[in-house]
């Protein structure tokens, strides 16, 4: 019996499939060329870690085609989203990142990629990790 977050995983896989599949249909070798990247801008271990992990897995099993997870943490995940952007936009790269991501082009000097044209083109997971609440007193 399939579990809710198999399924989960499952119908997450196959949505990643078909936007991917959607921007590079020209290509008939996709996803057989080469190895589908998962970069994760934080270190093993982590909630954004685990879940492209998982998807990663279930992925895999969908198309038949290795997923690698790449871990690049540091510069509160400039390094691992600097990777992101100057990877080709062929459907073979994506980022599993936090909400604190969207904060770097604002925040930093000196950023090479603008947050919008990356995400937009291997944006496959974001976790927030705040909540905001009214406190009783």
């Amino acid at each position: 019996m399939k579990t809710h977050r198999s399924i989960a995983l499952t119908y997450l896989a196959a949505g990643l499939v078909c936007a991917a599949a959607s921007g590079v249909l020209a290509q008939s070798e996709w996803p057989r060329k080469q190895p589908i990247r998962i970069v994760v801008p934080y270190p093993p271990g982590g909630t954004n870690d685990v879940a492209a992990r998982a998807v990663g897995e279930a992925l895999s099993k969908l198309v038949g085609q290795a997923v690698i997870i790449d871990n690049r943490p540091g510069a509160a995940g400039a390094i691992g989203m600097e990777v992101v952007a100057k990877a080709a936009p062929d459907g073979y790269t994506y980022a599993v990142m936090s909400d604190s991501v969207t904060l770097l082009n604002s925040t930093r000097k000196g950023m090479t990629w603008d947050f919008e044209k990356v995400v937009s083109r291997s944006w496959l997971s974001c976790m927030p990790h705040s909540r905001i609440g009214r406190c009783k007193t």
